[in-house]
Order: structure tokens, then sequence, then C-alpha cells
């Protein structure tokens, strides 16, 4: 602590141990400073008192800053030789340190900082705030913009403030910068000042957006606007406002409207009214506008042209956020490496560029915990999942955040056996829901509850028979494509268990057709499975075979294990059912391998899960194809492991169904190719 205090200061460390009487304890160590007596004396004596007035002057002046150059400094005391000043004050040694090699800036000692400051004093509040102004004035000419705004703050100047957060653009610093770097701003300016002028209004907005404060945020844009109506403000101040309005009505439950949609499009298209951070932000906003509608093809497009305006415009913030929109759009499409990718880029640019922006940093990892949990990384989804999904809960965060992150989060914690955990999961989710007044946030996780209860075999009993085919068709009918396809996965779970498995093969046909036109392949994944158990239920292998030879193909090259994982160990048994009639000679490497982490995560959930392709065999079917590689009879093999010939017999049949042959040699070569020996 003292070292830290005098910054190494051999002179400020010896007085300050005299003046503490050696007591150097964190409190009394923390109170010393340039204006403390010995200190003070000191640096009057010794410092000051053998340097030209005017130098003397140029330091007390410039201590109103952070830092100092000569410009600054000219600028400050009305000077044109303060380089020449600085650069040649070698006596001060440590007291003015070079912040860079060349010299171009310089900071003062803290000590010799405070003890300048409390110098400054002594001129008087007029002319302290006189060089407030002009230090505010020197910042913003260059561009500077908080320490313009700082400056005019300290001299008392709310206005110029105000008018230079305006001159910067109002929202398009939030848009550059984040909105933690906005609210910092707009702190400098006073509540009744920022009233007044709709543009700082809308900057407003959107802070309280970004702060969770949805409901605020929307009281802020209708005020403005009816100050803008009123005739105080510009045609620049209206579309800021109509883009953060349409901002927050993309965070609530309807989304935009098609009118409003065809107004961005138009609003895009119109070079005069929008500016390169506008066409991104409205891309944006088509982009989660095609993602609430469910259509993943023009989503990808829109974000694809956001990510190149905020690239061509070196806009860091929605460089930041295309990624983490079109990471969500690969998700819902299916491709999960790329959504990974995706993520994993924003998160390293939102640690680089938005360090003060924790609200992005959560969204963006509550997405890559999705990512993370559908390739059954347990362990790297809950290091970062749950805590980032608390943090949105109480900031940022929009539908879709906030489904995948609760859905996620029961998954991870089925994943782990704790149903119970799951169940509370989605309370907090639902409870979310309530206090954002987000009621398809509220039907998805209530369609999710159910869903996990139906994995446990625990949904109430009187769901089924007609009360289910109401529910089914209900479904059918749902306003939003995302509670349709949600509300139907469910439904048909729960159909094929309660022996109605016609009517889930119906429904799942039709959202099939739909899912394939919109390019929601993650969902088509989930479909192809369920349609698998429904065709079994049915005694249709055949149709049960297809189903999941297409959804392997859709899966493993990417490695969407959860998708068949939360299935649990019906599972197991559709696939081994399966294989019989799929012939894992058929199968590409990558599929083989696939279906073989998928038995191991799901024999041993906590354990290491192997891609070893034995796996795909039973224990048993092991030890028989072991004997067969090492050309045993079928009494041997069964006098070896203590079974029956009979035995034997039985799950050789299952193996050549399994692998698509009709002999004990081609078994062996089938097996041999795909790495099916555990000791291969």
């Amino acid at each position: 602590m003292l070292l830290a205090r005098t910054e190494g200061w051999p002179m400020a460390v010896q007085l300050a141990r005299h003046w503490t009487n050696g007591a150097l304890m964190t409190p009394v160590i923390a109170s010393f400073s340039g204006s403390s007596g010995d200190i003070a004396a000191y640096l009057t004596e010794q410092i000051m008192e053998e340097l030209p007035q005017h130098v003397q002057q140029l330091l007390i002046m410039t201590s109103i800053t952070d830092e100092t150059n000569g410009d600054l400094a000219n600028a400050l005391c009305d000077r044109n030789d303060a380089w020449d000043i600085l650069t040649s004050l070698d006596q001060l040694g440590a007291l003015l340190v070079p912040i860079d090699p060349d010299q171009s800036r310089f900071r003062f000692h803290d000590l010799f900082a405070d003890y300048l400051r409390t110098r400054l004093k002594r001129l008087g509040e007029d002319q302290v705030r006189t060089l407030h102004r002009k230090a505010s004035r020197w910042f913003g000419e260059r561009d500077q913009l908080e320490g313009a705004m700082r400056h005019a703050a300290l001299a008392g100047d709310h206005e110029a403030s105000a008018e230079w957060l305006e001159k910067a653009g109002g929202v398009t610093v939030g848009v550059h910068n984040g909105g933690p770097y906005l609210r910092q701003l707009l702190a400098y300016i006073p509540g009744p000042v920022i009233a007044k002028r709709p543009r700082l209004r809308v900057a407003r907005a959107i802070v309280l957006m970004k702060e969770g404060m949805v409901a605020e945020a929307a009281a802020e844009i209708a005020e403005t606007m009816r100050l803008i109506d009123a005739g105080l403000g510009d045609h620049a101040a209206r579309s800021d406002a109509l883009i953060v309005s349409t901002s927050i009505s993309a965070q609530g439950d309807d989304g935009l409207s098609l009118d409003t949609v065809k107004s961005l499009e138009m609003m895009i298209g119109d070079a005069a009214v929008a500016r390169p951070w506008m066409q991104g932000a409205l891309n944006d906003l088509l982009t989660l506008t095609h993602m609430r509608r469910g259509n993943f093809i023009l989503a990808r497009a829109a974000c694809r042209e956001a990510r190149y305006l905020y690239d061509e415009d070196g806009i860091q913030n929605g460089r930041v956020f295309s990624r983490l929109h079109m990471g969500s759009v690969a998700l819902g499409q299916g491709r999960l490496k790329e959504a990974r990718d995706e993520l994993e880029c924003a998160a390293e640019m939102a640690s680089a560029y938005l360090v003060a922006d924790a609200s992005t940093l959560a969204m963006i990892h509550v997405m890559l915990a999705t990512a993370l949990y559908e390739e059954n990384q347990l362990g790297q989804a809950e290091a970062i999942g749950f805590s980032a999904l608390g943090d949105c809960a109480q900031g940022e965060g929009w539908l879709e955040i906030y489904h995948s992150g609760y859905t996620t989060a029961s998954g991870l914690h089925m994943a782990r056996g704790d149903f119970d955990g799951a169940l509370r999961q989605l309370e907090e989710g639902h409870a979310v829901a309530e206090r954002r007044t987000l009621p398809l946030l509220k039907s998805l996780i209530a369609y999710r509850r159910l869903e996990i209860l139906s994995l446990q075999n625990a949904v109430d009993p009187n769901l089924e028979g007609e009360r289910l085919r109401e529910e089914l068709e209900n479904a059918s009918r749902a306003s939003t494509f995302l509670e349709r396809e949600t509300a139907t996965i469910a439904l048909s779970r729960i159909a094929i268990q309660r022996g109605m498995a016609a009517e889930a093969e119906s429904a799942l046909r039709s959202l099939q057709h739909k899912v394939e036109e919109l390019g929601r392949g993650k969902a088509l994944i989930k479909i192809l499975i369920l349609r698998a158990f429904a065709a079994r239920a049915a005694d249709r292998m055949d149709d049960a075979a297809s189903a999941l030879r297409h959804a392997l193909s859709l899966a493993a090259p990417e490695g969407w294990r959860r998708q068949f994982l939360e299935e649990g160990p019906a599972v197991i048994e559709l696939l081994n059912a399966a294989l019989r009639h799929i012939q894992i000679s058929s199968l590409p490497s990558a599929s083989v391998r696939f279906l073989a982490e998928v038995f191991s995560a799901q024999i041993d959930p906590k354990g290491h899960h192997s891609s070893d392709p034995s796996h795909i065999l039973t224990p048993r079917e092991r030890e028989v194809m072991a004997g067969l590689r090492k050309q045993q009879s079928n009494k041997v093999i069964a006098r070896e492991f203590g079974v029956t010939d009979n035995a034997v017999k039985y799950h050789l049949k299952n193996i050549y169904a399994k692998l698509g042959v009709n002999d004990r040699e081609m078994a062996v070569a089938v097996a041999l190719q795909h790495g099916l020996f555990a000791d291969e």
C-alpha cells in the first residue's frame, strides 16, 4: 500500500513513514496526500520555489486534467512554449512522468497532483471554471468526447456537455462504443437538461433498455416522440427515436409487425435517412424479426448485411452483435460448428472492445453455453451458462436469449440427474417472463416443463385421448411458429408414450414440411428422432430407420449429441432396433463415431464419453465379435463366456443385422473397417 501510494518515490516513502509515525496501516496510508504537512512543505520549498513563476503557474493550471501535453498546456495557459517547458523539467524527476516513449503525453505523480490541485483552488472558483471550459473546448475539438463533457460538467456548463453529446450523435455513441460508455456520458448531464433534448432522451432510452428496464425505455421514447411532434426535435432525432422504439418492440413477445418490417426495409434503402450505423441496426432488427417469425433463411441474409455494414464502418459494438446474431441463426439452422465459432469470436471481440459492457458478454455466453451443451460439453457449458443467464435476467436480453438460456440450463440439470433442479430453473425463467411481460416466453417455458415431465414419465395422466388430440390441434394454430414448433414437439412425445403414435406422426410430419421450408435444421433433427419413435411404436421399423438415418446425416457432421441424449435410455433402445435396418456398413465413418459417442454418453453420463465405435455393440455382442475374430465356433464362444449355443446364435443374428452382413467373415471385415473391436 505504501509503495502504491508513493509510487516508489524514495523521498515520499521517507516522509510518509515520518508522517504516519511508522503506523503503516492501510487507512492511515490512504489518507496520506500531497497536501499533508511534510510532503506539502517539501514540494513547496524543494521543488516549486526552485522553478520560475510562469512554470509554477503552468503546472498548477494543467493539474485540472489527468494527463497533459504541450498543446493542451498551451491552450490552458494561453502560451505557445509549453512543449519546451514540459520537456525541460528534468529536475522534477519522478514527479512528471512521461506516459509514452516519445514524451507526447505526461502525467503528474499522484502526490504531486494532490499538491498542485490544492494550489489550484487558491486561484478562485471562477478561474478554475474557466480552465475547465478551455479544457472542454480543447478535448472537443479533437473528438475526445468524454474529456470534453467531463470538463464542461466540472465548469458547471451542463448545456455544453449536452451539446457535445448531441454533436457526437447521441445514441450513435452507444452504437459505436456500447451502452456502459453512453451511460457514463449521460451521467455528466443533469436529468432536467436531458429531458428537454429529444436526441439525449433517445440515448437515455437505449441505456434503460440495455439495463433491462424495457417499460421505462418505452415510456421515455413515447415522451420523446411527443416532444418531437411538438416541434422540439429534428429529423435526426425522429429517426433515432424510431430505431430505438423498434428495438424495444423487438425485445417483446410480439416482435415487429409486417408493416413495421416494410418500413424498416424502406428506411434501409433510403440513404438520406439511414446513416451507416442505422442501416446496420435496422438489419439487426430484421434479423431478430425473421428469427421470431421462424425464418432463419431470411434472418441469415439480414444478419450478413448487418455484419458487412458494421465491418465497413468499423463499429465495434455492432460487429459484436452481428456475430451474436449470426451465432443464434446458425444454431437454429443446425450449423452447430459455425454457431460455436461465431459466438466464440463474439466473446473475444466483446472482451477486447466492450470491456465495460457485461450484459453483452453475458448474452453471448448464454448462447455459447447452448452450443456447448448441444455438443455435450457439459462442464464447459455449466462454467459460463448459469452465471451468464443470471446476469441476463437482471440486465439486457430478449425472447430468444431467455428461451435458449432456460432450455439449456434445465437440460444441464437433467443431464446431471437433477430433475428438481431443472424444474426450479424453469420457475426462474417463468419469473423473468412475468417481470418483463413476455407471455410467449411463459408459454415456451411451460412446454419445456412439459417436455421434461414427459422424459420422466411424470405428465398428468389425464392428458390423453381427446384432450391430447385437442392440444395437438391447438399447437398447429399457435400465433407464432416458435410456439407451434415447441408445443408440437413436447405434445408429440407424450402422444407416443400414450399409444397415440399416428396422431404424433401426423403432427410431426406437418411440422417437418414447414421447418424444412424455413431452414430450421436444429428442430428438424428433433422432429426426425420423434418420428422414428412414432414409427417404431407403430411397428414400422423401416420408416423408423429412414427417419434416424436422416437425423444422423444432419446431426453427426455437426455434433448434435444432446438432441439424441435428451431422450434418455429410450434412444439407445431405438438405435439398437434401428441399426438392424440401417446397417452400419452403409453409414459414413463420422456417423459411426457419432453413434458411439451417444451410446457411450448414455451408458455412463458422468464419465469420459468415448468415440470408440465398439460402444455401438452391446457388451455381449462385443464378446461374440471377439470370438468371431479368433475364428471360434459357436460352441467355443458359448463355453468361453458361459452362455448357451442359442444365446450365441441370437447375438450373431443381431450383429449381422446391425452390420448389414450375412456371414461371419463379412461381420469381422465390417467390424475391422469401422473400428468395432475395442482394442482397435
